[in-house]
């Protein structure tokens, strides 16, 4: 549950956003194994600290040989092996509207766009796709996709690696009236547009191609930004 501390919203309890999960794909039809439940929760928590700027839930995940996992939410649904978690309809509606009734807005916008946009693939697709993200790469260091890691995947990272994809698809998809280049800015865009030069984000480039992206624009954080923001996950 969502704590309340004079005006300020904590953190929210990952047992309840694993619930609204688990809630939402029965509701729609979705498959949900243990597997694919650690993926969301995942991208749930680093689609809020690119576009909120601020952690979803209360803890960190580890860089695991399946990609990303919140341990203790790992063991709790691990007697399920790669089967489905089932959940009768009704009691589905009935988290399902108790979450709805408290979970602020910003944050269930996030965590409805994440699940429209990755529920739909299967668990094998997020582990693929997880695994050839930096911050799952950086987290586990030297190690084959195929050794034991507890490594946690760092938090700032997280933010920075996908503030910069949101920032990427922003720069083909917000409206110019938002989209603010400086001059210098602007003219360095159109000298890489000329050169036709192309970025592939790697573990030895991401900072530099971050800087580029996000320079490239002004930085502001008001409430019309971070909703253009949402409209590219």
């Amino acid at each position: 549950m969502i704590r309340l501390t004079g005006d300020k919203i904590n953190l929210m309890d990952y047992n309840d956003l694993s619930n609204y999960i688990i809630a939402y794909c029965n509701l729609h039809g979705l498959e949900i194994s243990n597997k694919k439940l650690q993926k969301l929760m995942y991208y749930c928590q680093a689609w809020s600290l690119a576009l909120n700027g601020e952690k979803l839930i209360d803890k960190d995940f580890e860089a695991w040989i399946h990609g990303a996992v919140l341990k203790p939410l790992y063991i709790k649904y691990s007697k399920f092996g790669y089967n489905n978690l089932d959940m009768e309809i009704d009691f589905a509606n009935s988290i399902f509207d108790r979450l709805n009734s408290y979970i602020p807005g910003y944050r269930l916008n996030i965590i409805n766009k994440v699940l429209r946009k990755y529920g739909p693939c299967t668990a094998d697709k997020l582990e693929n796709m997880n695994h050839s993200e930096i911050p799952w790469i950086i987290a586990r260091g030297k190690l084959n996709d195929k050794e034991i890691c507890n490594e946690v995947i760092d938090t700032d990272l997280m933010k920075r690696y996908y503030k910069s994809m949101a920032s990427a698809k922003g720069m083909k998809e917000m409206k110019n009236n938002i989209f603010k280049f400086s001059t210098a800015n602007l003219k360095r865009a159109q000298k890489k547009l000329k050169e036709k030069e192309v970025f592939k984000v790697k573990e030895d480039n991401y900072k530099e191609y971050e800087k580029f992206i996000l320079d490239s624009y002004e930085a502001t954080r008001d409430t019309t930004e971070r909703a253009e923001y949402v409209k590219t996950l």
